[in-house]
């Protein structure tokens, strides 16, 4: 009997290459046609091979006699509730792209982005062999500089996958992304990378294909929204900490500022400094169209947070 095993350096090469093509093309992409529908007795999500690939538990994390029980208490609710987010057709915010883009082209380090070069590493002192002190000091600023770098690999690296799906999703008129639900019933995006669930960079690069328009109601919530993203003013002035009509009087008053930030981002930097700056610069985009066009059709996702999360 004979028994084949790889080399341990074919092993590495392979593994290698592996997280090499990962980066470069994510195995779990958005999808550019609606997803598969769950049921009862069929997994959904993913189509082809990736459909089974992935499992057949809508419930992640559970054996199926406990998935099919999920399913089995209130079935219409949850799947309805799943298949209608996986229907939902999202596209880029090319704009967003665009910006992202030219920043990073700078080198950086601004609006949230990771700077493109390491830190420094302190230079070695002269007396280093004849003082203490000296040397104490020396190795705990570059291990503080090792760290750092360390951490901002980790950030360019999320940073660039984040921003290669979104590029590739840039040219499809309509994306779409598959979901699951862990044992607790939450609701998970199951691809990775550029998802509505992710980071400000992730957020800021979606909006909804299909668009609606902007009546009194519907300006009000997109003013707070544009107050919940930027948070702290440049005055200094938390507009989460004023009442939901003095965050939209805030936001009409300096509507001047907000459309100098979206007719020119990287000139009127003053949005860099907000508490999710791409996605209020995304707002700031939109502001800029309604101003333009009353009858202007909006796809910005309108973020409404809990008030009492915990309870769940």
């Amino acid at each position: 009997r004979i028994t084949l095993a790889l080399a341990p350096d074919k092993a590495e090469y392979i593994r290698a290459y592996n997280a090499n093509l990962e980066m470069n093309q994510p195995c779990l992409m958005p999808l550019v046609i609606p997803p598969t529908d769950w049921t009862v007795d069929m997994p959904g999500g993913y189509h082809h091979a990736l459909r089974c690939a992935l499992g057949r538990h809508l419930f992640c994390g559970v054996s199926t006699v406990r998935d099919h029980a999920l399913k089995q208490q209130s079935p219409e609710d949850i799947l309805a509730t799943v298949n209608t987010l996986q229907r939902t057709p999202w596209k880029i915010n090319t704009e967003i792209l665009t910006v992202v883009e030219q920043i990073d082209a700078l080198g950086g380090g601004r609006a949230g982005l990771p700077q493109a070069q390491n830190y420094t590493m302190p230079s070695r002192p002269e007396s280093i062999d004849t003082d203490p002190e000296v040397l104490r000091k020396w190795k705990r600023a570059t291990h503080a500089a090792t760290q750092q770098n360390v951490r901002l690999t980790a950030e360019r690296l999320s940073f660039m996958k984040t921003y290669d799906v979104a590029e590739r999703m840039a040219q499809h008129r309509a994306i779409y992304f598959p979901y699951a639900a862990d044992f607790r019933g939450r609701l998970y995006v199951i691809s990775s990378h550029l998802t509505p669930q992710g980071d400000d960079l992730s957020r800021a690069c979606l909006l909804f294909a299909e668009g609606k328009p902007v009546d009194a109601e519907a300006r009000r919530w997109l003013a707070l929204h544009g107050a919940a993203m930027l948070d702290m003013t440049p005055q200094g002035d938390k507009l989460s900490m004023l009442t939901l009509a003095e965050r939209i009087a805030w936001i009409d008053a300096n509507s001047t500022r907000i459309l100098s930030a979206a007719n020119d981002p990287l000139g009127d930097r003053w949005w860099m400094d907000a508490d999710k700056p791409l996605q209020f610069l995304a707002f700031c985009f939109e502001w800029r169209n309604l101003a333009q066009d009353s009858a202007y059709i909006c796809c910005l996702p309108v973020s409404i947070d809990g008030t009492c999360n915990g309870l769940q």
